[in-house]
């Protein structure tokens, strides 16, 4: 059955600025956002540029190939039909995680225990929606739409206050709540790769975590292609943050993420672990799990909730707390990657290993390796401490 869109029809209740989003340590609210930049009318005359081109495909291409070449944008005279726009701010998150867990693997043909080791996990500026709103919630202002966030200023009334046309939807959900929180759930999680090697995670535990709530201005837009009985609803989503902004168009045929042209990253991971992610192989432990997020942790919107602690430490302004956090996350995956150097090197039995030494690879006794490793896992651990945010030794 076809969804039908009602993203333009949908009501919206009022956002109020009220005590409970402000912190006691910073006289500014902790939501930040990016404020509206692009007019309705150059608004329009894109959403007529993508009519044209959902319609006219093939002549489409001459247009924009020309408009690259005059570095001009293309002229289209037609004009999107029965045209509905709504002006409205999004909210969402961006949140940082650490995560560890032990990782057990085994040789699939004779179950035979091979090794045991504490690995960690991170996520960094992942992606969260702040509202509830299917198929809305299923876009993702994630990497690379993320690179203009560092333009968000203190989400004040003087954004929206005065424009009648302006809707703001209020934060419904939480990614600490809905997602980090909730990380035990992936204890017992099994994978299998391709050198039939089975991987099970257990003691998972959350390292770190902080969310970042935010606003993104956009047009919502539904229009329709076609002529009489061929008429067909488009419906797109504008980024009204600046004048060559990006779109997205729903593909009301998909389903979840995939709903979304366009759209961004849901998740940034990495893993300590080299093992857990070579390069060049397809089935990877890194891969499973991004491959999990999606099909059972993305669409769990409000699975932790629907109030926010607004006084929650983790939850914090991401102008003033992103970079500081970002620097103590790597310090954290370095002392974690000797960490796990030297694990490794307690379970080898080899007189000989290779190391740097110098800057150069070469040939050195196990024991002068591990003492090595040793040295710079204590080195990491200086720097960690010195890295940690004010706010967690608080």
């Amino acid at each position: 059955m076809l969804k039908t869109s009602l993203l333009v029809a949908a009501p919206v209740r009022r956002f109020t600025t009220s005590a409970y989003l402000r912190s006691a340590g910073n006289p500014h609210s902790k939501i930040h956002g990016l404020p509206f930049k692009l007019t309705e009318d150059k608004a329009k005359s894109l959403i007529n540029l993508t009519a044209y081109v959902n319609e006219h495909t093939f002549a489409s291409i001459f247009k924009i190939l020309g408009s690259v070449i005059t570095r001009k944008k293309p002229n289209v005279t037609s004009q999107a039909q029965d045209l509905e726009l709504r002006q409205v701010y999004l909210p969402f998150w961006y949140f940082d995680a650490a995560v560890s867990a032990t990782c057990t693997m085994t040789k699939s043909a004779t179950q035979e225990k091979e090794v045991s080791n504490e690995v960690l996990g991170m996520a960094f500026d992942t992606y969260w929606p702040g509202f509830e709103f299917d198929p809305l919630h299923y876009l993702s202002l994630g990497k690379p739409h993320n690179q203009d966030i560092q333009d968000a200023v203190p989400f004040t009334p003087e954004l929206y206050e005065g424009h009648d046309d302006v809707e703001v939807f209020p934060f419904a959900t939480n990614p600490l709540a809905d997602v980090v929180d909730r990380s035990h759930l992936a204890n017992d999680f099994e994978f299998s790769d391709e050198r039939n090697i089975d991987y099970r995670l257990n003691d998972v535990n959350v390292e770190f975590s902080a969310a970042y709530p935010l606003y993104w201005p956009v047009y919502i837009a539904k229009f329709t292609i076609g002529h009489d009985e061929k008429k067909e609803d488009r419906t797109i989503v504008l980024a009204a943050h600046k004048d060559d902004p990006f779109f997205l168009q729903w593909e009301p045929t998909a389903d979840g993420p995939a709903q979304w042209l366009n759209t961004g990253a849901w998740l940034n991971a990495d893993v300590t672990e080299p093992y857990l992610k070579p390069p060049g192989q397809r089935n990877s432990l890194l891969k499973a799990s991004e491959k999990y997020y999606t099909n059972n942790v993305i669409g769990q919107f409000g699975a932790g909730g629907d109030q926010i602690d607004w006084e929650d430490k983790r939850i914090q302004s991401y102008p003033v707390y992103n970079r500081d956090n970002k620097d103590y996350l790597t310090e954290m995956f370095k002392v974690w990657a000797h960490k796990s150097m030297l694990h490794m090197l307690k379970t080898r039995k080899e007189s000989m290993a290779s190391g740097l030494k110098e800057g150069e690879m070469e040939l050195l006794p196990h024991e002068t390796l591990m003492d090595n490793t040793r040295k710079e896992l204590a080195a990491a651990e200086e720097k960690m401490k010195a890295a940690e945010p004010a706010w967690l030794k608080q």
